[in-house]
């Protein structure tokens, strides 16, 4: 006779493998996220809207320390800030300087530039033309950090790579702030 009172398996999982699986498959999808680049390319653009906003509190105090009026330019994939010479009433480019130099985003990367409510046409090949004939004046900045550190006009700048992506934002407020936002998308 066999003992009746054996003790069957229950069919299904234990609490603790559930749990590995689960923390398997969350390594797995984290390490796709960081492959894909989908979590570095949100920093980048985060990133990059810091040292903006960084960089133009950097020059107010530059134009105040020196007493000399500074200007942002603007372009389709990056921006260089200039410094206003009063003899020739031109504006110079400020090379060598660490934090104020020309900034390159990359050309995954795109600005857009409104000013007073108007969108800017930022058009890097016809501003390469400009630079590489040495008759030609430097294009003006669109944004001017005066002596007094404040700055004008009122702007917004927004830096993303496809306009149904997310994005950042940095503005010039009514209030003469400079803010940033991160936008979910721009159309």
């Amino acid at each position: 006779m066999r003992p009746t009172h054996i003790k069957q398996r229950e069919q299904g999982f234990t609490l603790l493998e559930v749990l590995i699986v689960l923390a398997i498959l969350g390594v797995l999808y984290a390490s796709f996220f960081v492959q894909s680049g989908l979590v570095g390319r949100d920093n980048t653009l985060k990133e990059a809207a810091n040292d903006l906003v960084g960089t133009l509190k950097l020059a107010q105090d530059e134009a105040i320390l020196a007493g000399q009026e500074l200007g942002l330019r603007v372009r389709e994939h990056g921006y260089s800030f200039q410094r206003y010479n009063g003899e020739t009433g031109e504006w110079d480019d400020i090379a060598g300087d660490k934090y104020l130099s020309e900034k390159n985003l990359g050309d995954d990367v795109a600005l857009e530039l409104e000013v007073d409510a108007q969108l800017v046409v930022l058009d890097d090949q016809l501003e390469n033309q400009l630079r590489a004939d040495e008759n030609a004046k430097n294009p003006e900045p669109q944004i001017w950090v005066l002596p007094d550190g404040g700055i004008e006009p009122q702007f917004t700048l927004r830096i993303h790579r496809d306009p149904r992506e997310p994005a950042y934002e940095v503005k010039l407020t009514e209030l003469g702030e400079l803010s940033k936002q991160a936008l979910e998308k721009l159309f």
